[in-house]
């Protein structure tokens, strides 16, 4: 302790002298609290007083803004028994004073009024002795969530009190509240001036929410000049739903976030949910915002390679811009329409979410230390607990899906966390310059939404299927990058960067044109929907497809109308998509009852283009009960959309129980066919209506008796 102590001291005596003369490289050291690995890694940054001169904050400084990632980064560092902590040591490398530092990481959730509705902070400041006035430099880190409930929690407070769209995120606001407050006091404590001293507030997720929050109110309260407050956060939720939100005053605060990042997103800015950020966003360059050999070769090699160092690991990406985060709040938004359906009593997320939460991590007191999310308990101990693993369903649809996707799923696992932690954030500035750290304004996404049956497929530019849709249904291991694709209730999801072009080609394979409606929706460079069209339609059936322009041309024109291809060249575009219909083979139980018949039960068995059915039932018939057992061969065909039409031919068996004589009973041969109408709501479940032809015969004639009925197959 009393080395890393003296550490301190060395720190502060060496960069102060040079600090004073100009801008200076300063090696620093660096722990990610992402990684188990706790190495510290040496890393390289610049440090110049000149940048804080008054008014130059409404400039995006990369420098700046790579000092200040660090300081997030470490803020996750425990605090509160170490006062020589790496935060502690990045203050002392940037000239602060060991006296100058302050923690505030003991939080006691107890507290009435705030409760969960904390956070942890730290205050340091120094001297900027080469401007003029030797104004005081403060800075105000903000830690993000940790790895507790508590906090969890906070952040699922949009307006607990109000229970529907508040001004600002409560949770937020009194966090914010909270380090407002011992700003002031630190203030006063160290007899800063409020016109002689300049801010550099940083956090990130939770932490940058809050940091968002502080820069605002502090220019609103009028206390302190807006160009003497540097704001730099990093993957910052939404906070505010207020108009004066978007105000240019707040442009001094920049907003980094990662476009394949979720957090930045919620709470949503779709439809009635009104939540954004103050300041300006800058959006980190993916895979969708450049072009392929860009991203592979400068992009993810130059995070990669120092991700690597910090996490001993490879950086997952997704390789999908925005368009995770853009269906999640689909999704969200769809199922809560407004912030007071998000607390309704029984389907409402804010209880359950939270119910989660406790489950998730353990509580905490004031006196617990903090918990940096490892401390699980063992197999061993869970079995002396009475707790078994379920390795059961879960397990299994797991990896069933991990199967259909290309293992998709297993990769998701960890790139849900990399698209987030600060590691990431901190890798993108470190090891890329400005220009190509960050994604270009004119870039941004394009989805289409496809509605009800039909079947499609998405060529990229060299003609390559990159998503497939059958009977509606998403084929997942055709999903390929570029594109990203997700499947919905009654309707599918496609995603395009807007930097690349696609085709889309539409069928059904119908002997009426069916109607196929979609939608387009144009989102920004962060992930947020601009434009949504009105309902298209396209009619494709058996001889015609349906195709039209996606990704660039789309979000740069919208769009125009879609091309009609027909017969051979028809033939040759669904087989190079892969969309033909296949005979699979199926077993399909059907119950009816009609007109003439009682209860008839059985079962179907082969292809859609041919499949053979065994049938059983009895039949009301003058006085006499028959049973009929039938054994025949069908055809099904679309008809329209989810109707289908089914051609079936059956030799009917009758045999009646009342005996003729003491030794004969009744049989006879029927030939029967049935012509049904299904409306194919499901995958598999059809509901049909039949029309139903028996030919009694003898051998004078033919006499055909017709009758309906109405039933269900599985």
């Amino acid at each position: 302790m009393f080395n890393l102590y003296k550490k301190n001291i060395f720190c502060f005596l060496f960069t102060a002298a040079f600090f004073t003369l100009s801008g200076e490289s300063i090696n620093l050291e660096v722990i990610s609290s992402d990684s188990q690995h706790k190495t510290p890694v040496v890393v390289k940054a610049e440090w110049n007083e000149k940048w804080f001169e008054p008014g130059k904050n409404y400039e995006y400084n990369h420098n700046l803004a790579r000092i200040a990632s660090i300081l997030a980064q470490c803020a996750y560092d425990d605090c509160s028994d170490n006062k020589n902590n790496s935060l502690a040591c990045i203050y002392a490398s940037l000239g602060v004073q060991p006296e100058k530092m302050e923690f505030n990481y003991d939080i006691d959730y107890s507290l009435p009024v705030v409760g969960n509705n904390q956070c942890a902070f730290s205050f340091a400041s120094c001297k900027l002795k080469s401007l003029p006035s030797c104004p005081e430099l403060v800075f105000v880190t903000v830690r993000g969530t940790p790895a507790n409930a508590n906090e969890w929690i906070s952040n699922l407070n949009v307006n607990d009190t109000g229970r529907s769209e508040g001004a600002v995120h409560e949770g937020f606001f009194h966090a914010t509240t909270q380090v407002h407050s011992a700003l002031v006091y630190y203030l006063l404590r160290n007899r800063i001036s409020p016109e002689n001293c300049i801010f550099l507030i940083t956090g990130h997720s939770r932490g940058a929410a809050i940091a968002n929050l502080l820069g605002a109110r502090l220019v609103d309260e009028g206390w302190f000049a807006a160009e003497r407050i540097f704001d730099y956060t990093f993957a910052a939720p939404n906070v505010s739903s207020e108009e004066k939100t978007s105000d240019e005053k707040y442009n001094f605060i920049f907003n980094i976030v990662n476009a394949e990042d979720v957090v930045p997103q919620v709470p949503p800015r779709r439809d009635m949910w009104k939540y954004k950020k103050f300041g300006v966003t800058k959006v980190l360059s993916s895979y969708w915002s450049c072009d392929e050999q860009t991203y592979e070769n400068k992009i993810y090699a130059g995070v990669n390679s120092l991700f690597y160092k910090f996490m001993k690991r490879d950086y997952y990406p997704f390789r999908l811009g925005s368009f995770i985060p853009s269906v999640v709040t689909r999704v969200l938004t769809g199922m809560y329409s407004e912030v007071g359906s998000y607390y309704g009593s029984k389907l409402g997320l804010r209880s359950r979410a939270e119910k989660l939460f406790w489950n998730a991590f353990p509580p905490i007191s004031s006196n617990d230390d903090f918990d940096d999310g490892n401390n699980y308990s063992s197999d061993s101990e869970k079995k002396k607990n009475g707790k078994k693993e379920k390795d059961s369903f879960a397990a299994r649809l797991s990896k069933k899906l991990n199967e259909q996707t290309n293992g998709f799923l297993s990769y998701s696992g960890v790139a849900f966390g990399d698209m987030h932690i600060c590691t990431t954030y901190m890798c993108f500035l470190l090891a890329l310059d400005e220009e190509t750290a960050f994604a270009p304004d004119t870039c941004g996404m394009v989805e289409v939404i496809i509605d009800g049956a039909f079947e499609c497929s998405v060529f990229d530019e060299n003609g390559k299927v990159v998503a497939r849709v059958l009977d509606g249904l998403l084929d997942l291991k055709s999903v390929s990058s570029p594109v990203g694709a997700m499947q919905l209730l009654g309707h599918v999801v496609i995603g395009f960067p807007s930097n690349r072009n696609f085709k889309v080609a539409v069928y059904r394979d119908s002997l009426i044109p069916s109607p196929v409606s979609f939608s387009v929706e144009k989102y920004s460079p962060d992930g947020y929907l601009e434009f949504s069209s009105e309902k298209k339609y396209v009619f494709p059936f058996k001889s015609r497809v349906c195709v039209f322009d996606a990704g660039r041309d789309l979000y740069e024109n919208g769009f125009s109308e879609s091309r009609a291809v027909y017969f051979s060249d028809a033939s040759r575009l669904i087989d190079e998509g892969g969309i033909k219909q296949r005979a699979v083979f199926r077993v399909q139980p059907e119950v009816s009852a009609g007109s003439l018949h009682g209860i008839v039960t059985g079962v179907h068995f082969g292809s859609r283009l041919f499949y053979m059915s065994t049938l059983a039932g009895f039949t009301l018939m003058s006085d006499e009960n028959s049973v009929d057992l039938y054994a025949g061969f069908g055809h099904e065909q679309t008809l329209i959309n989810r109707f289908l039409i089914n051609f079936e031919l059956y030799g009917r068996n009758i045999i009646i129980p009342g005996q003729l004589d003491e030794n004969q009973k009744r049989y006879e041969f029927v030939p029967s066919l049935r012509l049904s109408l299904s409306l194919k709501p499901l995958r598999r479940t059809s509901v049909f209506f039949a029309v139903s032809a028996d030919f009694f015969y003898d051998e004078d004639s033919v006499d055909p008796v017709y009758s309906f009925s109405g039933g269900i197959k599985f």
